[in-house]
């Protein structure tokens, strides 16, 4: 990936909105350009590359917040098993983490191996 410094101002801004998921239309319109622009940035390689590595970054940040939450859902869990409220937040938790369909299956033998299957179905 091209150094910020060979990135125009309005390039680093338009990585962001297409890792989020915004179209060229809607990254044209935030950044003052029309949509032919941002589709040909799309097309340059040292452009192409920095939407999809600025979104595997936010989606690094969102998997380490998520795994920080796990043993605070795990303690809710184990104090409140039958209780309403933040039991089932924390239960929602796990079931984002995968936990739900890999915590119970009994091909996966300890914690390393459930943690080694979760991060193969993750999104590269």
């Amino acid at each position: 990936m091209p150094t910020p410094a060979k990135l125009s101002p309005r390039q680093l801004a338009a990585i962001p909105l297409l890792a989020s998921g915004r179209g060229p239309v809607a990254v044209a319109e935030a950044v003052g350009l029309n949509r032919r622009q941002v589709t040909r940035w799309l097309t340059e390689p040292g452009f192409r590359q920095a939407p999809d590595l600025a979104r595997r970054e936010m989606w690094s940040e969102t998997l380490d917040r998520l795994r920080g939450l796990m043993p605070k859902a795990l303690d809710v869990l184990a104090t409140e098993l039958d209780g309403e409220g933040k039991a089932r937040a924390a239960a929602e938790i796990l079931k984002l983490a995968g936990l739900g369909k890999i915590a119970l299956d009994p091909a996966a033998n300890d914690l390393e191996e459930r943690l080694a299957r979760l991060e193969e179905e993750l999104p590269r």
